[in-house]
């Protein structure tokens, strides 16, 4: 009969001021907290701007509770950050990424008005948004108000969110650029992704050349500074 209750704050503008996020991110709200950094697909080219500039004001915040968690309560910190990153504790890329100390999410909504664009540039934006969603170690899920399916898979996101209801691991990664991306923080691999890239691009457009090729582009930091240029 105990009845629980989520709190759900919603930010608007574009993060215009970051400092919103001190309100519901607080140094007792962390360890339960989560974050869904939602972006809009029918501005494609402001997307992943957007995104890494929330990621940044994520940080910042994160950054700051967790030092005040770790000068009262270091076990509460150590216990909150090894349940947060298990899902790293063997991962191949456990040493190239930097998830953040909070749960976070990536919604890329109205996705259906990226039919318009060529499948080579959808596929390219697909690449980048795992790219980035997996060295921040946050969940990546494209939003449509004209996909049911897709809604009940957010649904159920939310579910888990915030009353820690059991989900089926997300791992759609749409290889053709085609169809919904979904992934399960911790289910993808840069391998996975340079391997994509080859696999699908036309050769004046791939990132590597041959499987070989892959082991240049993976650094134990991510990937190469080279990699990033070329997306």
């Amino acid at each position: 009969n105990t009845k629980y209750i989520a709190h759900m704050w919603e930010l608007g503008g574009d993060l215009i001021e970051p400092k919103l996020l001190d309100i519901p991110i607080t140094k007792s709200s962390l360890p339960t907290a989560a974050a869904i950094i939602t972006c809009d697909a029918s501005k494609p080219h402001n997307v992943v701007v957007s995104v890494l500039r929330a990621f940044s004001a994520l940080k910042d915040v994160v950054s700051r509770r967790t030092a005040e968690i770790q000068s009262t309560n270091a076990q509460l910190l150590n216990d909150y950050r090894e349940r947060l990153h298990a899902v790293y504790k063997s991962h191949a890329d456990a040493n190239r990424v930097r998830p953040l100390d909070i749960y976070t999410v990536i919604v890329l909504n109205k996705a259906d008005t990226l039919r318009s664009l060529p499948v080579s540039e959808r596929r390219c934006l697909w690449q980048l948004l795992r790219f980035i969603a997996h060295y921040f170690g946050a969940t990546i899920l494209t939003m449509s108000a004209q996909d049911g399916q897709l809604r009940e898979t957010y649904r159920a996101l939310i579910n888990s969110l915030c009353f820690a209801a059991p989900m089926k691991p997300l791992n759609e990664t749409a290889p053709s650029g085609e169809g919904a991306l979904a992934i399960t923080r911790g289910s993808d691999s840069f391998e996975a992704i340079l391997q994509q890239n080859l696999e699908a691009q036309q050769p004046s457009h791939r990132l590597a050349n041959g499987a070989s090729d892959v082991d240049l582009y993976l650094t134990h930091k991510g990937v190469s500074r080279d990699c990033w240029n070329r997306l």
